[in-house]
Protein backbone atom coordinates (compact mmCIF):
# COMPACT_ATOMS: atom_id res chain seq x y z
CA UNK A 1 0.00 0.00 0.00
CA UNK A 2 2.47 2.18 0.59
CA UNK A 3 4.01 2.84 -2.85
CA UNK A 4 0.57 4.00 -4.39
CA UNK A 5 1.41 6.52 -5.95
CA UNK A 6 5.05 6.27 -4.55
CA UNK A 7 6.88 3.59 -6.80
CA UNK A 8 10.31 4.96 -5.72
CA UNK A 9 10.03 3.55 -2.63
CA UNK A 10 10.60 0.03 -4.05
CA UNK A 11 13.71 0.76 -5.46
CA UNK A 12 14.72 2.79 -1.84
CA UNK A 13 13.99 -0.76 -0.34
CA UNK A 14 16.08 -2.01 -2.53
CA UNK A 15 18.50 0.11 -1.92
CA UNK A 16 18.71 -0.44 1.39
CA UNK A 17 19.23 -3.79 1.34
CA UNK A 18 22.36 -3.71 -0.86
CA UNK A 19 23.82 -1.38 1.77
CA UNK A 20 22.95 1.34 -0.31
CA UNK A 21 21.47 4.72 1.51
CA UNK A 22 21.09 6.47 -2.11
CA UNK A 23 17.44 7.51 -1.33
CA UNK A 24 15.34 8.95 -4.34
CA UNK A 25 12.93 11.62 -3.43
CA UNK A 26 11.43 12.59 -6.70
CA UNK A 27 10.20 16.34 -7.45
CA UNK A 28 6.59 17.06 -8.36
CA UNK A 29 7.43 17.24 -11.81
CA UNK A 30 8.67 13.46 -11.61
CA UNK A 31 5.62 11.94 -9.67
CA UNK A 32 2.80 14.11 -11.97
CA UNK A 33 4.72 12.78 -15.08
CA UNK A 34 4.72 9.46 -13.33
CA UNK A 35 0.90 9.64 -12.67
CA UNK A 36 -0.21 10.84 -16.00
CA UNK A 37 2.12 7.37 -17.22
CA UNK A 38 -0.79 5.73 -14.48
CA UNK A 39 -3.27 7.36 -16.23
CA UNK A 40 -2.52 6.22 -19.67
CA UNK A 41 -1.88 2.54 -18.90
CA UNK A 42 -5.02 2.49 -16.77
CA UNK A 43 -7.09 4.43 -19.92
CA UNK A 44 -5.40 1.41 -21.73
CA UNK A 45 -6.41 -1.44 -20.06
CA UNK A 46 -10.12 0.70 -18.66
CA UNK A 47 -11.23 2.78 -21.33
CA UNK A 48 -11.15 6.46 -20.17
CA UNK A 49 -14.48 6.85 -18.25
CA UNK A 50 -13.65 4.43 -15.99
CA UNK A 51 -9.65 5.03 -16.26
CA UNK A 52 -10.40 8.71 -14.93
CA UNK A 53 -12.87 7.62 -12.28
CA UNK A 54 -10.46 5.29 -10.77
CA UNK A 55 -7.61 7.39 -10.98
CA UNK A 56 -8.82 10.02 -8.98
CA UNK A 57 -8.07 8.18 -5.95
CA UNK A 58 -4.36 7.50 -6.67
CA UNK A 59 -3.95 10.71 -8.27
CA UNK A 60 -4.02 11.91 -4.63
CA UNK A 61 -1.37 9.89 -3.73
CA UNK A 62 0.63 11.39 -6.02
CA UNK A 63 0.39 14.92 -5.05
CA UNK A 64 0.38 13.74 -1.08
CA UNK A 65 3.11 16.07 0.60
CA UNK A 66 3.71 18.55 -2.23
CA UNK A 67 2.75 22.43 -1.80
CA UNK A 68 -0.87 22.93 -2.62
CA UNK A 69 -1.88 19.59 -3.67
CA UNK A 70 -4.94 20.11 -1.69
CA UNK A 71 -6.44 22.36 -3.50
CA UNK A 72 -5.14 20.38 -6.98
CA UNK A 73 -6.61 17.21 -5.60
CA UNK A 74 -10.73 19.09 -4.91
CA UNK A 75 -10.12 20.09 -8.71
CA UNK A 76 -9.41 16.50 -9.81
CA UNK A 77 -12.13 14.67 -8.16
CA UNK A 78 -14.52 16.82 -10.72
CA UNK A 79 -12.56 15.96 -13.69
CA UNK A 80 -13.89 13.49 -16.39
CA UNK A 81 -11.36 13.29 -18.90
CA UNK A 82 -7.85 12.57 -19.49
CA UNK A 83 -7.46 15.71 -21.37
CA UNK A 84 -9.08 17.87 -18.19
CA UNK A 85 -6.41 16.03 -15.74
CA UNK A 86 -3.09 16.86 -18.02
CA UNK A 87 -4.20 20.46 -17.90
CA UNK A 88 -5.47 20.79 -14.11
CA UNK A 89 -1.34 18.90 -13.14
CA UNK A 90 0.21 21.04 -15.66
CA UNK A 91 -1.38 23.92 -14.25
CA UNK A 92 -0.37 22.98 -10.70
CA UNK A 93 3.23 22.04 -11.48
CA UNK A 94 3.30 26.06 -12.94
CA UNK A 95 1.56 27.21 -10.23
CA UNK A 96 4.43 25.48 -7.89
CA UNK A 97 6.71 26.44 -10.29
CA UNK A 98 8.32 23.09 -11.31
CA UNK A 99 7.42 23.62 -14.58
CA UNK A 100 5.89 21.16 -17.06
Amino acid sequence: RAAIGNPWLLKNIYNQMKDCPQEFEPDAGTKVAMALRHLRLLIELKGEAKAVKQMRKYLAYYLRGLPGAARCRQRLYALTTEAEIKTCLHNYLLTIGSGA
